[in-house]
């Protein structure tokens, strides 16, 4: 009795051995937060988690159709210049070719107000109107544009607060405004972002300095409801309601909601340039900006703003959760949103029957004209939908490559899957995603999107010495086909350290069983 006892023992102090090798090695649980709803938790059914492109494209069509009758002869929509070039930003977007007769229209006007500096346009909103003409610009992705979108390019990291300007204060640094006579704010600085990223993206010759990443990332931190990140004094304010929240107002220490208070809009905004900053979606800035747009997520209103800047606020926020690589997002208590299909939903259900849409419920960004909220919403669309390109992915280390789509479903078995003799992997048309690339034996994986048979600009991923595996997609965002880069891990262990749950109690059980097995056998013996 007394080894039986002493192997029970052995037993017992085994479990919590074990239990604590698993705990070490598995990732480190978001307790308490809203967080990327792994893939395999999807339902079976894709239609119950994504909205149906064939819904989504109706509603485009329709979208398409309204601006081209309401587009007036020289090819604007109302009198505002970034109007017009947001307009073509989104049809080309869209898919809609730069040699239609809309779409060239649109661009001939933009370019006519393209000047030597880099600018587009002239008045109070110069940088806004610069960004949405490259967006447009570099989503057309023509060579004979690339001079002017370098140039463009080369004045927002010139135009960026850096502490020359007269009248600057500390908490512009980083950022934009509307020109460089005035303060920085989010949402400029969104903009300037998406500029940027696009140019990048659709020319291989331009390249935007780390510095200016780097140092928009300071302004970002400082728009946040995050002490730990934010060096101001506003966000130590443990009186204020949206206190450590991580949430983002307009500007440091100022929101359109009032006081400090965090809302979805800049909220989503600060979340996407997070990302564009090079912030991984589990960064403490991040993974605290995702969780307050899942515990605050409305797919009818703008949260903690009401109906004001609505169909901004869509947009953003689906290409926020669209480049973090969250097919859904899920609660602290196990509860999921499929936040893509709600948001959809509500957007259709919105377009009026020409068409259009307009923000009857608050006059915020111009949303009051049916030309700029049917843009917004429009692009919040888009941000939905497959795109018409392919997925290219390759080892230079010559690691082993696996891509495994949102069903999962790997290599050969996922649709459009090919392998060429140049070690290049790939699917022809990437509208299953979003897709898992895991990578052994290699430190390093390049990502791609394909699109007309032409592959312009290779992302390199770092990976550990042993491989690993990340989140990729191609989706319209910046462009008919924008690479989604996210959720990179390394490679799992295979010591007794990566142990899970369940291994432990089949190991625990076993032993005691074995235990319980030597006893008998010794006693009968006996």
């Amino acid at each position: 009795m007394r080894r039986l006892l002493a192997l029970l023992l052995c037993a017992l102090l085994t479990v919590p051995a074990l239990a604590a090798a698993a705990s070490a090695s598995a990732p480190a649980t978001e307790g308490g937060r809203w967080t990327v709803l792994p893939t395999d938790r999807l339902p079976a059914d894709r239609a119950q988690w994504w909205p149906d492109p064939a819904a989504l494209a109706v509603a485009r069509q329709a979208a398409f159709d309204w601006l081209q009758a309401n587009q007036a002869a020289d090819g604007t929509w109302g009198s505002d210049f970034g109007v017009t070039a947001l307009g073509a930003f989104a049809l080309l977007n869209g898919g809609t070719p730069a040699d239609h007769p809309m779409v060239a229209c649109a661009l001939e006007h933009v370019l006519a107000q393209a000047k030597e500096d880099g600018s587009f346009s002239e008045g109070t909103y110069v940088n806004y109107y610069t960004a949405t003409a490259v967006m447009a610009l570099s989503a057309a992705g023509r060579p004979a544009d690339e001079q002017v979108v370098a140039r463009s390019v080369d004045m927002f990291v010139a135009e960026q607060f850096d502490g020359d300007e007269q009248g600057f204060v500390e908490w512009w640094r980083g950022g934009l405004g509307y020109s460089s006579r005035g303060r920085a704010d989010l949402s400029n600085t969104q903009f300037a972002m998406m500029a940027l990223a696009a140019a990048e993206a659709a020319y291989p010759s331009i390249e935007v300095p780390k510095e200016t990443w780097q140092s928009a990332l300071l302004f970002l931190h400082r728009a946040q409801n995050l002490p730990e990140v934010n060096d101001l004094d506003w966000a130590d304010d443990a009186s204020s309601p949206s206190f450590g929240d991580g949430g983002f107002v307009y500007l440091p220490g100022d929101s359109k909601a009032g006081g400090t208070k965090s809302y979805g809009s800049m909220t989503a905004a600060g979340l996407w340039a997070l990302l564009t900053a090079g912030q991984a979606i589990t960064s403490s800035d991040a993974a605290a900006a995702l969780d307050w747009l899942g515990a605050h997520f409305s797919a009818t209103e703008n949260p903690g703003f009401g109906q004001a800047a609505y169909y901004y606020y869509v947009w953003t926020a689906a290409r926020a959760l669209r480049s973090a690589g969250a097919p859904a997002l899920l609660g602290p208590d196990g509860h999921a949103v499929y936040w893509a299909k709600e948001l959809a939903s509500a957007v259709i259900a919105r377009q009026e029957g020409n068409g259009r849409w307009w923000n009857d419920g608050a006059a915020f960004y111009w949303e009051e004209r049916p030309e700029v909220a049917s843009m917004f919403a429009l692009l919040s669309l888009e941000a939905l939908m497959p795109a018409d390109a392919g997925l290219r992915v390759r080892a230079p280390d010559g690691g082993d490559v696996t891509i495994t789509d949102a069903s999962g479903r790997s290599d050969s078995e996922t649709p459009g899957f090919f392998q060429g003799s140049d070690g290049i992997v790939g699917v022809a048309k990437a509208s299953d995603g979003p897709y898992t690339v895991t990578v052994t034996d290699g430190s390093r994986v390049e990502v791609a999107p394909e699109a007309g048979g032409t592959v312009k600009v290779w992302r390199e991923v770092a990976l550990a010495r042993d491989g690993g595996s990340l989140v990729a997609d191609v989706a319209p965002l910046l462009g008919p086909a924008s690479l989604v880069v996210a959720g990179v891990t390394a490679a799992a262990a295979t010591s007794a350290a990566g142990l899970d749950a369940t291994h432990v109690a089949i190991v625990a059980v076993t032993v005691v069983v074995v235990a319980i097995a030597i006893w008998t056998w010794r006693t009968r013996r006996r």
